[in-house]
């Protein structure tokens, strides 16, 4: 018989001992020179996993099976590193020297120090079960049993008619749940897919493009062929979108600064180019691609890139997200976004292929917040969508379905929860051809704020910030202590946004400014002795137009007081003295205008106040639509730095506000900016740009020229803010968590 291999750490003693510590299996301690040291019941675990194996790779995929169960929903990769983390704490060790357990970047941890325990250094593995004896009936005894089964099997056949004749309601099986990828925050999955018959999920990161088959876990990462040349389509900060041929022999793939869809054998891995844009789904019938230009145009084309056609234009004001096919490939459902003048509107839609208006599904604010734009139309008629938990920061996200009529798109039933989860988004959903198994992506974030001291001229590499704070729910750091001795951030500790400081030598912050709705983004007043924040009653619905309250708050604390309102909000900005004034940005409706004003920074207005409060105009940009723009002002309050975010260059404009003159600078060989911060000099800019390796904060001077000062892998979102005595510098670095489950049973 076929046993299961076990680890005995018991072999002589009970016993095993590494450097100045003792580890007793039988009774469950950890001792240090002989005293019992605590240590959590998960660490203490993945400590015995380890030692199962002293000097081999445990995986990631190796603790997860072995510390959960199989249908526990948990984030397998927060909870694994936490364990290592306690685990080191306790064991003294650490991830960059260590002594006793390494880690090997994306496969797992080995534990590397010499063991005592049984015979040599390595705990024996001893085979239970193997040997175990089935006991066997006297041929008396096997009578007397088969008598009674006689005589029994009438009245279960009876009680089994009985209860089938009443109509007895058999329970639905319970959801299952389970976890197909458990990739590292560095390595986040972005795109990911079911195959048509439900065996095979593919999906896509940094690396590359790669399918797993679902009951193995084997995983093949595709080499992508055009003819004889091998393409590489791997740079992180673009995306990677993936989706089936309805005949699971081929993939539909996205990628490029110019977007560019190619369809891939999965057999020999040949890619053919098909047409310029982002892919979203083939028809059930394999008729048709629909694929996305911008986001405002939905197109079709056929499976090898012939007859392509514009399907359908988004009016002014709204965007398309990625669209899905009806069971009968007859309808095309997609995500509409409408920019109201104070809110958005988002709704599920559907049209015909032989034309005529657009018939609605489903329209729900809560589909506005990030993430919630998912969803997959099934054979039975359902459509399962994510949709966000109202009032939840931490973005709680539950999958919902309505039932629809496919011919007609046109709603039966109410919508309904399916689950009931929190604490991650849901995205990403795509379902196998008999409806059967469906797939999501589920992923979460993690901010962390480090500070590190500021040098002249710092060498590549010898920067090295420390950290200051790592939270789930998001420190956002934004502005110093006029003393250039406390940070002060915002962090939805409390479920809404609020402002927070917390010194360099505390563990813990201290609350600024909390109460109802969301305060974010303080900065220091020009004479130090207030914060301007952006005051929000909810992100909920929150979009262009939404009315947005500048309120001032002094440093050390008190009641706040409205400085001004914006409906047209960007961002602001305050120079330091001798300037008295700070800077508001609003963006047009129409996006085609980016305007500054100089409002004083110590006014205080009425709400009722019929001017707003916001000064008089500075400065104002054509801006292009549908692009962002960064900008920043100067702390000695004579230049704007501002920069549009393209995938292709990072090209600056500098602009006076003494005497309007601009120039413009290029980082050559950078490309898409993600956050643009002035040194407390105004002699530099710290900006962060993402790379095909990760995203880099770069020093850059007037003249363009810039030096990296640190990089970071996995990184969606990086920002520097400097003390106001320029020796040190805090970095915001977020990260994401996104991994593949899959539902049966929904």
């Amino acid at each position: 018989m076929v046993g299961s291999l076990v680890a005995d750490l018991r072999p002589a003693n009970g016993f095993v001992r590494f450097g100045v510590f003792e580890l007793d299996v039988r009774a469950g301690e950890l001792r240090k020179h002989g005293i019992k040291i605590k240590l959590q019941e998960q660490p203490f675990e993945v400590l015995q996993i380890l030692l199962e194996k002293p000097g081999e790779v445990v995986t990631r995929e190796e603790l997860q099976r072995r510390l959960w169960p199989s249908d526990t929903f948990v984030e397998f990769d927060k909870g694994i590193y936490n364990a290592i983390k306690r685990l080191r704490e306790t064991l003294g060790d650490t991830a960059d020297t260590p002594r006793y357990i390494e880690t090997l970047p994306r496969r797992g941890y080995r534990f590397i120090a010499p063991i005592d325990g049984a015979k040599g250094n390595a705990p024996t593995m001893v085979q239970v079960g193997s040997e175990k004896q089935t006991p066997r009936l006297s041929r008396p005894r096997l009578l007397a049993a088969l008598f009674c089964i006689a005589l029994l099997l009438p009245t279960v056949v009876a009680v089994r008619y009985w209860t089938s004749a009443r109509g007895t309601q058999v329970s639905p099986p319970a959801l299952k749940m389970l976890a197909l990828t458990t990739n590292s925050s560095e390595i986040p999955v972005q795109y990911a897919a079911i195959s048509p018959d439900g065996k095979y999920v593919a999906y896509t990161d940094e690396v590359g493009v790669h399918v797993k088959v679902i009951e193995t876990g084997e995983v093949r990462s595709l080499v992508l062929r055009e003819g004889s040349q091998v393409l590489t389509p791997v740079v992180s900060h673009l995306r990677l979108p993936v989706a089936w041929f309805p005949d699971g022999t081929k993939l539909l793939v996205s990628w490029g600064p110019a977007p560019t869809i190619w369809s891939v054998s999965l057999l020999t891995g040949k890619a053919q180019k098909l047409h310029e844009g982002w892919v979203s789904s083939a028809s059930p019938d394999s008729s048709w691609i629909a694929f996305l230009h911008e986001d405002t145009e939905i197109w079709l084309m056929g499976p090898r890139g012939e007859e392509p056609r514009k399907f359908a234009q988004a009016e002014p004001g709204s965007t398309f997200g990625r669209a899905f096919w009806s069971p009968d490939s007859r309808r095309i459902a997609y995500m509409r976004v409408r920019y109201e003048p104070r809110s958005l509107e988002c709704s599920i839609e559907s049209r015909s292929l032989e034309g005529g208006p657009p018939t609605v599904v489903l329209s729900d604010k809560k589909m506005c917040q990030e993430g919630a734009q998912g969803f997959w139309w099934l054979p039975d008629g359902r459509i399962i969508y994510s949709l966000a938990e109202p009032g939840t920061v931490f973005r709680d996200f539950n999958l919902w379905e309505i039932l629809t009529d496919i011919h007609t798109g046109r709603p039966r039933k109410d919508p309904r929860r399916l689950t009931n989860w929190a604490g991650f988004y849901l995205k990403g959903i795509t379902a196998s051809a008999d409806g059967k198994r469906l797939l999501f992506l589920r992923s979460s974030f993690q901010n962390s704020v480090y500070v590190g001291v500021l040098t002249p001229s710092a060498a590549p590499g010898s920067f090295s910030p420390r950290l200051l704070t790592m939270e789930k729910h998001g420190d956002w750091p934004t502005a110093w202590t006029p003393d250039s001795q406390a940070l002060v951030f915002y962090s939805a500790k409390n479920g809404d946004n609020d402002i927070f400081t917390q010194t360099l030598d505390e563990d813990s912050p201290q609350p600024l400014v909390t109460g109802p709705g969301e305060q974010l983004a303080a900065r220091l007043t020009p004479n130090g002795s207030s914060l301007i924040y952006m005051d929000v009653p909810s992100f909920q619905n929150f979009g262009p137009g939404t009315p947005v309250r500048l309120m001032r708050v002094p440093v050390t604390g008190g009641p706040a007081q409205l400085v001004l309102i914006s409906d047209a909000y960007d961002s602001h900005r305050c120079p330091r003295l001798p300037a008295t004034f700070c800077v508001l940005g609003e963006r047009s409706i129409d996006e085609r205008r980016l305007v500054f004003f100089a409002f004083d920074a110590m006014q205080t207005i009425t709400p009722s106040s019929s001017e707003g409060g916001k000064g008089s105009e500075l400065l104002s940009l054509d801006t292009e639509p549908g692009r962002s723009y960064g900008w920043d002002l100067s702390p000695d309050g004579s230049l704007l730095a501002v920069s549009k975010i393209d995938e292709h260059e990072i090209r600056i404009r500098f602009v006076s506000l003494k005497n309007g003159r601009a120039y413009e600078v290029n980082l050559h060989g950078r490309a898409k900016l993600n956050a643009m911060d002035w040194s407390a000099d105004s002699r530099n800019l710290f900006i962060s740009s993402h790379s095909p390796t990760g995203t880099t904060l770069l020093r850059v001077d007037l003249q363009g020229h810039a030096r990296p000062l640190w990089e970071e892998r996995g990184v969606y979102q990086m920002w520097a803010v400097p003390s106001p005595d320029n020796r040190r510098v805090a970095i915001l670095s977020a990260k994401w968590d996104c991994n593949v489950w899959m539902a049966e049973n929904f």
